[in-house]
């Protein structure tokens, strides 16, 4: 058989089973007994649960009382007379005989946990040890195999409890009414954007996670049951969580409140996507556009305010009606519906342009679109339409065709640079205008003396390459710019308006166009352009002497820090902040100890030296949210927002002791530089009421230090 111990040594207690000694309470001998009579002393025993033993000095079983045999490691008749030596491992014999010995040496009772195998189990026993005479110890043994697995179990379900408490996606608190959190699991610290626990724990639940403290009173009512809703929070960096609460109180027996406890959800993206839902909404309803859905039947299902206006139907006298039904005006072929629906129900968009009917009979054009929508496995669910009223526009092309026939007309006999030509680079015909442009006696002395337009008619070839690839492309060009050559060789420039025209096949017959002279204007252009750049070097210069100035306003010559108006800027910003807030503020105050003797004796070149030394090694101790400035002469001051005096004395320290490391070479040699320095922080009650209040106690703190033998920091202290 073999035995298990909890330890390398077994559990010792000191408090004893007062049932145990009382039932065998031998102070003075074994042989005195414990009971009048052997009989009586039988019974007793055959009534009792535990394992009873008499072990000596040396661990030699002296007695073993018939108890409760199955709690025997071995059999009564193996164990009496044998040593523990003989019947357990060697260490954890001696950890009991170490045992025996104690509660001898001390006279004083003594428990011990361990766990033994016997026969095909193992069983925990708390055992008592008590002294009987100078040599002999009483052991009462109890198995505690029941409580212990029970107290196993727990520990695993704790353990469950705590797994699935740190790796719930959700996060997981439990808070006082007062605002401090009592209990809150990773997801917690992760979704408030903390970098730990311990750090999450410290906040003020009213003041930091909510945007103002009055937004936590409706979320905190104890009805008496669990309750879900849906607000807004604030992350650590300040940005707004919304978040979804199931939360619920929790009592103790008497009813008085312990504390609030329940499960936080992130639904921000949730929450924007309903915003957006929303601002869609409300998009569809301000849209001009008319805007209809229906179901996969083609019945409406909702029409938006501009579709209600446009057709002068109420929402109701249209949702539920089919929609070529209530709107078709009769002049549409009935074909074009069928082709529409054939398109949009085999999945593909339709557009074009349909005569419908409004309510009270007259015909309007619309112009439209209509989409399949689509669920997750792209089934169709309905039709989303969209419709623009073009009557007006309708009306404006017919007039425009109009218009054009009489343009035509007018093109025939204009007065502007008109011409045909071929692909080939052959004029096919110039109006008058147009020769006399281009500085030729007539129309016909020109299409005979130009046989290569890309030669004779263009500056640059490039730009003929450029109007062929135009016209293939797209046709025609459009205030098509270029340097061409008159007949003397002289270069004008002019903007042409063409077009290709071509044959039932597709092919190129010929170009047309509009040609006008715009010499002059190009010449104005270009000295505009010259103007604008002009303008914009002046104006770049500006900005940059401006950019200097304002560097040069707000930082000292000397140091490159703040200066003292700049850093009064800065701090006043964060003073009122920190009053609204109720945050803390904090002011360093310190100057050079001895910078008189240095300029005296080793000049002001020296000194100014040093006192750059000093602000590029403060610089280095303070945080990117601090202000560092010279205050004056060899004074400088750091503003610290969110932080109290004591957390500023940390940084004081360094920057102290970062001076003092330096070493300024001289010509007479490395010069030591020290500080004195003084901290003052933002009075609540009495409240400062303005800045100035922190920076005189902060300097009377610095003249504290002074006369403490400088080279030290104070804080500021109320007398």
């Amino acid at each position: 058989m073999t035995s298990r111990r909890t330890s390398s040594k077994a559990k010792l207690a000191h408090s004893a089973d007062k049932q145990a000694f009382g039932l065998l309470n031998e102070n003075h001998s074994v042989e005195g007994g414990l009971v009048s009579s052997e009989a009586e002393l039988r019974a007793l025993f055959a009534s009792m649960h535990d394992a009873v033993m008499v072990i000596d000095r040396d661990g030699l079983y002296r007695k073993i009382a018939p108890t409760n045999p199955s709690l025997l490691f071995k059999p009564m008749e193996e164990l009496l007379g044998k040593n523990l030596r003989e019947i357990f491992p060697a260490e954890q014999a001696d950890a009991f005989i170490i045992a025996i010995r104690r509660v001898l040496d001390t006279q004083q009772p003594e428990r011990i946990e361990y766990e033994l195998q016997i026969g095909e189990r193992m069983v925990w026993f708390a055992t008592y040890i008590s002294p009987m005479n100078s040599y002999n110890t009483l052991w009462v043994a109890r198995d505690i195999t029941e409580r212990k697995l029970a107290e196993a179990a727990q520990r695993e379900s704790e353990e469950r409890y705590h797994s699935l408490f740190d790796r719930m996606m959700d996060g997981v608190y439990r808070s006082t009414h007062e605002g401090r959190f009592v209990d809150i699991n990773p997801a917690m610290v992760k979704m408030f954007g903390y970098s730990s626990r311990e750090e999450m724990m410290e906040v003020d639940i009213k003041h930091d996670l909510y945007f103002s403290p009055e937004e936590r009173g409706s979320h905190v009512l104890d009805t008496g049951k669990e309750e879900i809703e849906a607000y807004r929070m604030r992350r650590k960096d300040g940005s707004e969580i919304w978040v979804e609460d199931h939360g619920a109180y929790v009592h103790d027996e008497q009813g008085g409140l312990k504390y609030h406890e329940g499960i936080l959800r992130d639904i921000t993206e949730r929450k924007q996507k309903e915003d957006a839902l929303i601002k869609l909404q409300k998009a569809v309803d301000s849209s001009k556009d008319a805007i209809f859905l229906t179901d996969i039947h083609g019945v409406f299902t909702y029409v938006n305010p501009a579709f209600i206006a446009l057709y002068g139907f109420q929402a109701d006298e249209l949702i539920g009606k089919v929609t070529p039904r209530v709107i078709k005006s009769g002049l549409t072929d009935p074909q074009v519906y069928e082709l529409f629906w054939r398109k949009l129900t085999s999945g593909q968009e339709v557009t074009g342009e349909l005569i419908n009917k409004r309510m009270d009979g007259t015909f309007i054009t619309v112009e439209g679109s209509a989409t399949p929508i689509f669920d997750d496995v792209h089934t169709i669910i309905g039709f989303l339409g969209v419709q623009r009223d073009v009557t007006e526009r309708k009306k404006s092309e017919e007039a425009l065709r109009i218009a054009e026939a009489n343009y035509r007309s007018i093109y025939e006999n204009a007065t502007i640079g008109i011409y045909q030509s071929i692909p080939q680079g052959i004029f096919l015909s110039v109006n008058p205008v147009m020769a006399q442009t281009f500085g030729y006696d007539s129309p016909q002395d020109m299409t005979r003396s130009i046989v290569s337009i890309t030669d004779q008619y263009y500056a640059d070839p490039v730009d003929r390459q450029r109007f062929e690839r135009l016209m293939i492309e797209q046709g025609e060009v459009r205030e098509f710019v270029s340097q061409n050559f008159r007949k003397n060789g002289e270069q004008i420039w002019v903007q042409e308006n063409a077009r290709a025209v071509k044959d039932e096949q597709g092919n190129i017959l010929y170009y047309e166009g509009f040609v006008t002279d715009i010499t002059e204007r190009k010449r104005s252009e270009d000295d505009l352009y010259r103007a604008k750049d002009s303008l914009e070097t002046t104006h770049r210069e500006l900005q940059e002497l401006l950019a200097h100035t304002q560097l040069l306003a707000r930082t000292d010559g000397l140091t490159g820090l703040y200066n003292f108006r700049y850093f009064f800027e800065l701090a006043s910003y964060e003073f009122t902040a920190a009053i609204r807030y109720q945050r803390p503020l904090s002011i360093i105050i310190f100057d050079t100890d001895k910078l008189k003797e240095v300029n005296d004796t080793l000049g002001h070149v020296t000194g100014d030296k040093m006192l750059v030394k000093v602000a590029q090694a403060a610089s280095l101790q303070v945080r990117s949210v601090d202000a560092l400035a010279r205050y004056g002469g060899d004074e400088f001051v750091v503003l610290l927002p969110q932080t109290n005096a004591q957390q500023a004395f940390p940084v004081a320290e360094r920057i102290r002791a970062s001076v003092a490391a330096l070493r300024i070479e001289t010509e007479r040699g490395p010069l030591a530089v020290t500080l004195s320095i003084g901290i003052a922080e933002l009075s609540i009650d009495p409240r400062d009421q303005n800045l100035e209040s922190i920076v005189q106690r902060a300097d009377k703190a610095l003249y504290s230090a002074k006369a403490a033998g400088r080279n030290c920091t104070k804080i500021f202290h109320a007398e």
